[in-house]
């Protein structure tokens, strides 16, 4: 399988495109391919949420669609980390209950899966995700019951990781390996918009299935092959930011589950001083 990045040169949009030829599936649901979207929930312009159902009935979720891990999770209604159900009304969380849906199935034993190097543990489960008008039949799945505060203190109710393979969780199917059997064509782009006011959630640009968004994107793409083949990751071969110029070759990673751009500390420091930018060190932003 072959996987590459498509860059656009329209600021805030990247596409991220999947070569799935080596997915089999019945001649009979060829006829039934899709291309599909669905619109980001924005939140301080640096969580980009999927509203995601789980299970018959539909429970819902606002996950973060995160291309640096291979493994889809959502808060359990056991789940005994502190604040974990949210701390108010206004910040209440969704929590997945197994007992409540007729397609849930009990998977291999439990999980422990890091993100962003701090782990999260739960239960393996199957099944029913849909979200965009598509539907994962028996879908791997982790409950999350412990999780580190800082997933407790963000907007999310759980990730849908769109990341590559090598980075499965147990030996999980991921949601990728459900997903691009399905579509048109085996890609999905990913358009993130910027907001002014969206500390608690709006419209924020918008993911498709299938297909490149061309919508908000211009048709001038660049293709770039991976190079970090655990991640959706390439070589940059340089950048400039006013006066402060590199031009070393080095390797980094797309990944949606973050607003950011993230550089070694030394190169931020030189930018900074290069545009003359505020920089709270101690929050790192």
């Amino acid at each position: 399988m072959n996987f590459f990045l498509i860059l656009s040169s329209f600021s805030t949009i990247f596409f991220i495109f999947a070569n799935a030829a080596s997915f089999s599936y019945p001649i009979e649901s060829r006829n039934k391919l899709k291309t599909v979207s669905q619109p980001f929930d924005d939140f301080y312009d640096d969580y980009y949420l999927l509203k995601v159902d789980v299970g018959t009935p539909a429970q819902s979720f606002r996950l973060s669609l995160d291309t640096a891990s291979s493994f889809l999770w959502v808060l359990d209604i056991n789940c005994v980390s502190k604040d974990c159900h949210g701390t108010s009304d206004y910040d209440k969380k969704s929590t997945y209950n197994f007992s409540d849906s007729s397609t849930f199935v009990k998977g291999a034993g439990t999980f422990v899966a890091q993100f962003d190097g701090q782990p999260i543990s739960g239960y393996l489960g199957k099944e029913s995700v849909s979200f965009g008008g598509l539907t994962l039949k028996n879908q791997d799945f982790g409950s999350a019951q412990v999780l580190p505060q800082l997933y407790v203190d963000l907007p999310i109710d759980g990730v849908i990781g769109f990341g590559l393979p090598a980075m499965a969780v147990n030996g999980t199917r991921t949601p990728l390996d459900g997903l691009l059997p399905m579509l048109d064509q085996q890609m999905f782009s990913v358009w993130m918009d910027r907001k002014v006011d969206t500390s608690r959630g709006g419209p924020g640009g918008l993911v498709t299935f299938g297909a490149m968004d061309t919508v908000n994107c211009f048709a001038d793409v660049n293709w770039v092959p991976l190079t970090v083949k655990s991640y959706w990751g390439f070589d940059l071969d340089g950048f400039k930011v006013a006066s402060y110029e590199r031009k070393n070759k080095e390797k980094v990673i797309s990944d949606t589950g973050s607003g950011w751009i993230g550089a070694p500390p030394a190169v931020i420091s030189a930018i900074v001083k290069a545009t003359g930018a505020k920089y709270a060190w101690n929050w790192e932003i």
